[in-house]
Protein backbone atom coordinates (compact mmCIF):
# COMPACT_ATOMS: atom_id res chain seq x y z
CA UNK A 1 0.00 0.00 0.00
CA UNK A 2 2.97 2.33 -0.43
CA UNK A 3 2.94 5.02 -2.90
CA UNK A 4 5.72 7.17 -4.06
CA UNK A 5 5.06 10.51 -4.14
CA UNK A 6 7.46 13.63 -5.08
CA UNK A 7 8.12 14.55 -0.97
CA UNK A 8 9.04 10.87 -0.41
CA UNK A 9 7.40 7.40 0.29
CA UNK A 10 3.45 7.18 1.53
CA UNK A 11 1.93 4.63 3.16
CA UNK A 12 -1.95 3.55 3.43
CA UNK A 13 -2.86 2.59 7.04
CA UNK A 14 -5.37 -0.10 6.78
CA UNK A 15 -9.20 1.21 8.64
CA UNK A 16 -7.62 5.37 8.13
CA UNK A 17 -8.72 7.29 5.54
CA UNK A 18 -5.70 9.74 5.50
CA UNK A 19 -2.63 8.66 4.10
CA UNK A 20 0.05 9.02 5.72
CA UNK A 21 4.00 10.14 5.01
CA UNK A 22 6.79 7.95 5.83
CA UNK A 23 8.98 10.31 6.97
CA UNK A 24 6.42 11.12 9.91
CA UNK A 25 6.23 8.39 11.07
CA UNK A 26 9.49 7.86 14.29
CA UNK A 27 8.51 3.64 14.89
CA UNK A 28 5.79 1.07 14.71
CA UNK A 29 5.08 -1.56 17.73
CA UNK A 30 4.20 -4.67 17.46
CA UNK A 31 1.22 -5.41 20.42
CA UNK A 32 0.02 -9.43 19.30
CA UNK A 33 -1.96 -8.82 15.89
CA UNK A 34 -1.77 -5.34 15.92
CA UNK A 35 0.34 -2.48 15.66
CA UNK A 36 0.90 0.72 16.99
CA UNK A 37 2.30 3.18 14.61
CA UNK A 38 3.94 6.18 16.34
CA UNK A 39 3.40 10.18 14.45
CA UNK A 40 6.04 12.78 14.48
CA UNK A 41 3.38 14.88 15.47
CA UNK A 42 0.92 13.20 17.41
CA UNK A 43 0.65 12.06 21.13
CA UNK A 44 -1.18 9.06 20.58
CA UNK A 45 -0.22 5.94 18.33
CA UNK A 46 -2.45 4.94 15.64
CA UNK A 47 -3.94 1.26 16.68
CA UNK A 48 -3.83 -1.17 13.22
CA UNK A 49 -5.54 -4.19 12.76
CA UNK A 50 -2.14 -5.61 10.92
CA UNK A 51 1.08 -7.68 12.31
CA UNK A 52 4.09 -5.81 11.96
CA UNK A 53 5.32 -8.17 9.35
CA UNK A 54 2.77 -6.78 7.57
CA UNK A 55 4.32 -3.07 7.34
CA UNK A 56 8.35 -4.51 7.77
CA UNK A 57 7.44 -5.55 3.71
CA UNK A 58 6.39 -2.43 3.03
CA UNK A 59 8.82 0.26 5.10
CA UNK A 60 11.99 -1.54 4.20
CA UNK A 61 13.73 1.95 5.25
CA UNK A 62 12.92 1.31 8.56
CA UNK A 63 14.90 -1.25 10.42
CA UNK A 64 13.63 -4.32 12.86
CA UNK A 65 15.73 -3.90 16.10
CA UNK A 66 13.91 -6.48 18.22
CA UNK A 67 10.70 -8.78 17.74
CA UNK A 68 8.26 -6.07 18.39
CA UNK A 69 9.72 -2.39 17.39
CA UNK A 70 10.75 -1.19 14.00
CA UNK A 71 12.17 2.60 14.17
CA UNK A 72 13.00 5.01 11.35
CA UNK A 73 16.75 6.05 11.32
CA UNK A 74 15.83 9.32 10.50
CA UNK A 75 14.43 9.47 14.47
CA UNK A 76 17.55 8.16 16.04
CA UNK A 77 19.42 10.75 18.27
CA UNK A 78 22.31 8.62 19.50
CA UNK A 79 23.42 5.21 19.68
CA UNK A 80 24.35 3.91 22.96
CA UNK A 81 26.78 1.03 22.74
CA UNK A 82 26.63 -0.63 25.96
CA UNK A 83 28.54 -4.08 25.37
CA UNK A 84 29.54 -6.09 22.13
CA UNK A 85 25.80 -7.69 22.43
CA UNK A 86 24.02 -4.60 24.11
CA UNK A 87 23.18 -1.47 21.78
CA UNK A 88 20.80 0.95 22.74
CA UNK A 89 19.06 3.79 20.75
CA UNK A 90 17.69 7.17 21.68
CA UNK A 91 14.97 8.31 19.79
CA UNK A 92 13.94 11.93 18.66
CA UNK A 93 11.09 12.11 21.13
CA UNK A 94 13.13 10.69 24.28
CA UNK A 95 12.36 6.99 24.75
CA UNK A 96 15.31 4.57 24.48
CA UNK A 97 14.63 1.61 22.61
CA UNK A 98 16.29 -1.51 23.35
CA UNK A 99 17.99 -3.77 20.37
CA UNK A 100 17.90 -7.95 20.79
CA UNK A 101 21.33 -9.08 20.75
CA UNK A 102 21.07 -10.96 17.31
CA UNK A 103 19.74 -7.89 15.45
CA UNK A 104 22.57 -5.73 16.47
CA UNK A 105 25.34 -6.09 14.01
CA UNK A 106 22.12 -5.91 10.98
CA UNK A 107 21.29 -2.31 12.94
CA UNK A 108 25.00 -0.77 13.18
CA UNK A 109 25.23 -1.90 9.62
CA UNK A 110 21.97 -0.39 8.84
CA UNK A 111 23.02 2.32 10.77
CA UNK A 112 26.25 3.11 8.98
CA UNK A 113 24.79 3.57 5.41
Amino acid sequence: MITQAEEGAQLLIPAYRHIQDTQLITRLEGRGNYTAVFLKDKTYPLIVSRTLKFFEDQLTDFIRINKSTMINPRYINKVIKVDAKTVSLLLSDGVLKLTSRRRVADTLARLAN
